[in-house]
């Protein structure tokens, strides 16, 4: 991985924290580290791709963000751009062919949602008439 550029995306989305001035405690985002960086420059290819398939499909697809898989996927990224084996038109191919299959999916959730309305509208208008 271009360490370089890994250490750029760390700082770049930092790690923020929220302190509770009554209480004293704090909240920290997510983010990665460099242990994650490590964990991910020792992935064989098979899981590199696979957890950069899921993490993707929840992020871009499915539309499910989170900041820290955000900049995981871009350490991933990285990685794999450092691999021969990792063929990156297939992984185009892949995300489009996914991104295809959700929409089919949403569009036929509004279709249900649209029937089920229109019929819910019915039956009130046809209470109505009958009172």
């Amino acid at each position: 991985m271009d360490r370089t550029k890994a250490s750029k995306l760390l700082e770049i989305y930092g790690r923020p924290t929220l302190v509770n001035k009554e209480t004293g405690k704090s909240l920290v985002f997510a983010r990665q580290n460099n242990k994650d960086v490590k964990e991910i420059e020792k992935m064989d290819d098979s899981t590199l791709v696979q957890r950069w398939k899921n993490l993707v499909w929840m992020n871009y697809i499915y539309g499910q963000s989170s900041l820290n898989d955000l900049q995981r996927i871009q350490l991933i990224e990285l990685e794999m751009n450092t691999r021969p084996n990792i063929n990156a038109d297939k992984l185009d191919v892949w995300f489009k062919e996914a991104e295809a299959k959700q929409e089919k999916v949403e569009a036929i959730e509004i279709a249900k949602y649209e029937k089920e309305k229109l019929q819910d509208e019915d039956k009130v208008e046809f209470e109505e008439e009958v009172e």
